[in-house]
């Protein structure tokens, strides 16, 4: 995700949608990951003899610090759904130009 990311952003496209998700997702996964290893290790891992507990309380920070995950979510949405907004002419009642294209194509007027 984060070289797709760079990569679009080396041609100059818009790559927030991107970078919110690796926000969103990155916090997300190291959160998990940690989470399942305090599992896994039972009270030593939630205790300060290991370097578990200091890395969850990072962990938790990171999906805060960057701006809440509903943030990010809400970001995404917003950008995906933009792209299947209709055409200001279909708003207006006009029939776009795709229409027109497909009303010739079937012969409908």
């Amino acid at each position: 995700m984060t070289l797709h990311a760079a990569w679009l952003m080396d041609r100059g496209a818009d790559a927030r949608t991107e970078i919110s998700m690796i926000k969103f997702v990155g916090a997300r996964v190291l959160h998990d990951v940690l989470d399942r290893a305090i599992q896994v290790h039972g009270a030593l891992g939630f205790s300060q003899d290991s370097p578990l507990e200091g890395w969850y309380r990072e962990a938790r920070a990171a999906r805060i610090y960057d701006g809440p995950d509903e943030v990010h979510r809400m970001v995404v949405a917003r950008q995906i759904l933009r792209a299947f907004r209709p055409e200001p002419s279909a708003v207006s009642g006009q029939p776009s130009a795709v229409s027109r294209q497909l009303s010739g194509v079937t012969g409908e007027a």
